[in-house]
């Protein structure tokens, strides 16, 4: 299932799609450290946001329309990563501020979702996630 027929498939279930975009781990316990390595991760979850709620005046929204869905997805919930509380490294807290600082930058009406906290140990913990604006 491509994120075409994700997102179709949420608006025939009449459910809100959550969108989770990957943050640079991966579960053989290797990452991409924050910084210059990233950031081409952080550009690819920017161009799937905009594909999901650009207009027809934004490539990728444009890219969507020509797939065939003219109207923009409605979303309002990003999830940075995924299984990233297995990662023993301590590289999530620079990971996802590096998405959350790019995604809010560009779409402050989005709520940014940390895959690690709740139940997690303290040190897995990301400071400012759950909370309204990261510190």
């Amino acid at each position: 299932m491509g994120l075409l027929e994700f997102l179709e498939w949420c608006e025939d279930l009449n459910m809100e799609p959550l969108l989770a975009v990957f943050a640079g781990y991966v579960l053989n316990k290797d990452y991409l450290t924050a910084g210059p390595y990233l950031q081409p991760f952080v550009e690819d979850a920017l161009e799937e946001i905009e594909y999901v709620t650009g207009d027809a005046t934004t490539r990728w929204g444009a890219q969507r329309i020509k797939d065939g869905h003219p109207q923009p997805f409605p979303l309002r919930y990003i999830e940075i990563g995924n299984e990233d509380a297995f990662d023993v490294s301590g590289s999530y807290k620079t990971r996802y501020a590096q998405f959350y600082d790019a995604i809010k930058a560009k779409y402050p009406q989005l709520q940014i979702i940390s895959t690690v906290g709740g139940k997690d140990p303290p040190g897995r913990k990301v400071p400012g996630a759950g909370k309204k604006e990261r510190k």
